[in-house]
């Protein structure tokens, strides 16, 4: 009690402390006793942009389009009781890259030395990867195309390494394939 107001504190959690981007995460808020509590406002702490409100359930939903780790804030102005008033909560979430996974869909299993040759580099999804960099364990290196597809040449005799290798994004990170 503060100057003959009672003060409830707004407690915040989630399911999971760790999320993807892009990911939904469910914010649960609620009062001192457990009770959830509805029309709270979710806001990041480093932007004081309003993300959403609790519904009846004292639960709303949000997502971060970039990884990093978040702060947000939990408040109501109005409590029901007039001498009764909302005391800010917080919860932290900590938001990761979606990994993926590249590998090698086509490449030939015999080619003749300075004979080039195509390989094409595809996701988890089996879709084409583009910007891939594709090398040999002997010097060689490309890029691939929007259609997963690059041509390299045979630089030595005997077996030669592939690997593929994509720079992370903002949302994603790439692992890499050999052959």
């Amino acid at each position: 009690e503060v100057n003959g107001t009672m003060v409830v504190p707004l407690f915040a959690s989630t399911l999971s402390d760790d999320v993807e981007v892009n990911e939904e995460v469910t914010v649960r808020v609620t009062n001192h006793a457990d009770d959830p509590v509805s029309g709270v406002e979710l806001q990041r702490k480093d932007g004081g942009k309003r993300l959403d409100k609790t519904d009846v359930d004292g639960k709303a939903t949000v997502q971060f389009r970039d990884q990093g780790t978040y702060t947000l804030i939990v408040k109501k102005q109005s409590h029901p009781k007039p001498d009764h008033q909302y005391k800010k909560g917080e919860v932290e979430i900590n938001v990761k890259r979606k990994q993926d996974s590249l590998s090698f869909d086509t490449y030939p299993s015999q080619v003749e030395v300075d004979d080039e040759c195509e390989v094409r580099v595809v996701n988890s999804n089996n879709n084409p990867m583009k910007g891939v960099k594709v090398t040999t364990d002997a010097g060689s290196a490309a890029t691939t195309e929007s259609d997963g597809t690059t041509r390299l040449t045979a630089d030595r005799v005997g077996t030669l390494t592939l690997e593929a290798s994509k720079q992370p994004t903002s949302s994603k990170r790439f692992v890499d394939a050999e052959t």
